[in-house]
């Protein structure tokens, strides 16, 4: 029987999933896969949502006006160069739409966020992967991986999977010896979280280069992930294509407005960061002392690794039935490591009980093997 057919290349894109395990699989007692932020968002946000009920039946503002200047106050940047999205992921499907076509390539860090390779793919354009060092993003391989055909670079700092973050200086050295006509988009979806004071988001950058665009979202840090919302800061040479393509709506109006809350909650955010640092530095710490090595993270989340791949692997799969799931890194290209997001400090508790466990329970094992 006849049916309508897609595009050949499309079976070509990996579908983006958040888990290593089979979906059929028992869902696991505390989830750890996703990055989601412990401390939820602010509670000026649950009290607004207590009490919203009004508004529901109009469509949202198409140009996300209130929230625009909001983040410009924010920051301290032109409301102008702003716009709003269904997350910033509706800005990492855009730029390969806007500027690639068929045959171009995108520069990316391998086992960057996955959605960088599927955008690229949906418009025909080739991924360029280039490898990390350290388990951070090489500068120099990046730019070594340019050529005339190159048309968006994707860097996201801090980076994810690695946790760890690009000083200030990489980021100039990256602009600086980039061709202007490339544009450069720098993904700083976890940069609320950063500590280090050599750090930039590359704000500062944007009105010097034209070519440079700053995405951010309010799904982590700010802990609106169910309601999308993300934004984006470049110059109207950027800006201006991803208007054309934007969906008319795209942002809901409760989004809107409950960012433009967490926003104005700085309290809640310096709660959030601090939080976050003790956590992250104190697990680290106690995993070092297990055997792991754990990169600086500036993120909300940590990837430790072993030298062994097998170990990595049982204990994976050891933590998933005790009811933890973490995210095996094996399928972005590091299958040593694995990853977890923070949680609340029971949470954490059981996950280093359970990695100790799980340790214990491969040498015995081993030990029955000989």
């Amino acid at each position: 029987m006849s049916h309508p057919r897609a595009h050949a290349p499309l079976f070509q894109i990996q579908p983006f999933t958040t888990s290593g395990h089979n979906a059929s699989n028992a869902s696991p007692t505390i989830d750890l896969t996703t990055n989601e932020e412990t401390l939820g968002p602010s509670p000026r946000v649950l009290d607004a949502y207590q009490n919203f009920s009004t508004c529901l039946h109009h469509y949202p503002d198409v140009t996300a006006q209130d929230l625009r200047k909001a983040i410009a106050r924010q920051y301290g940047i032109p409301f102008e160069n702003l716009i709003c999205g269904n997350g910033s992921e509706e800005f990492l499907y855009a730029l390969p739409r806007a500027f690639c076509a068929f045959g171009d390539e995108v520069i990316f860090s391998k086992g960057s966020f996955p959605v960088y390779k599927i955008a690229t793919q949906c418009v025909g354009a080739i991924p360029v992967e280039t490898a990390p060092q350290d388990f951070r993003i090489d500068i120099e391989a990046i730019l070594k991986a340019i050529t005339p055909r190159t048309k968006l670079i994707f860097i996201d700092n801090p980076g994810n999977p690695y946790s760890t973050y690009l000083r200030q200086d990489e980021i100039e050295k990256l602009i600086e010896n980039t061709p202007p006509s490339i544009v450069i988009a720098l993904d700083g979806a976890y940069s609320e979280y950063v500590t280090a004071r050599d750090f930039t988001s590359g704000l500062e950058f944007v009105k010097t280069h034209p070519n440079v665009i700053i995405l951010r979202t309010f799904s982590k840090f700010y802990g609106l992930a169910g309601l999308r919302v993300g934004w984006a800061y470049g110059s109207v040479h950027l800006i201006e294509p991803l208007l054309r393509l934007k969906a008319p709506f795209n942002v809901g109006t409760l989004a809107q407005r409950f960012a433009i809350i967490a926003l104005q909650d700085q309290e809640h955010a310096i709660k959030v960061r601090t939080t976050n640092h003790q956590r992250r530095t104190h697990l680290k710490n106690e995993l070092e002392t297990l055997g792991f090595d754990v990169p600086e993270s500036q993120c909300n989340f940590l990837s430790p690794g072993l030298v062994s791949q097998e170990k990595i692997k049982d204990l994976v799969e050891f933590l998933f039935h005790e009811g933890i799931s973490v995210r095996s890194l094996a399928g972005q290209g590091f299958p040593n490591r694995f990853r977890f997001s923070l949680s609340v400090e029971e949470n954490m508790r059981t996950l280093i009980d359970a990695i100790s466990n799980g340790l214990v329970h491969k040498k015995k094992a081993l030990s029955h093997c000989i």
